[in-house]
């Protein structure tokens, strides 16, 4: 079992991670058979490549700002339950962020192994983000 100091640490670096949109970064932190969902991924993606491929689809779309509001260690597992809140801009053409902003509540339940992470849920309205999406296309 990881100490709780440790999970702490792998997910304050998984966010900091996902705040630059810089796959080079993010994708370390996930073990090779990784499994993440979220509210529009369906049954999900699995392993690293497909994991790869998912994010960098969505960093080239949006920057993310996080503030983690609470963490809980799930007991007897390297595990925990973070809830959050994140400012999210469309990424402009030239890589920059817009200045239109959606605001984001959300969960993840991240679980490790070997210090890495295995499996990512992400709990979001991923839908109201198309706003930003729509908004971008219809002022270029």
């Amino acid at each position: 079992m990881l100490p709780t100091k440790e999970i702490s640490k792998l997910l304050t670096q998984r966010f900091a991670a996902h705040e630059t949109g810089d796959i080079a970064q993010v994708m370390p932190l996930y073990s090779e058979d990784a499994e993440y969902w979220d509210t529009k991924t369906g049954t999900g993606v699995k392993g690293r490549a497909a994991l790869s491929a998912h994010f960098s689809a969505f960093f080239d779309r949006f920057c993310l700002r996080f503030a983690v509001l609470e963490e809980h260690r799930l007991e007897a597992q390297d595990a925990a339950i973070v809830l959050w809140e994140c400012a999210v801009r469309r990424r402009l053409h030239d890589g920059s962020p817009g200045d239109q902003i959606v605001m984001q509540r959300g969960m993840n339940i991240c679980v490790f192994k070997d210090g890495e992470i295995r499996r990512d849920e992400s709990y979001m309205d991923l839908a109201s983000l198309d706003q930003l999406l729509v908004s971008t296309v219809n002022t270029a």
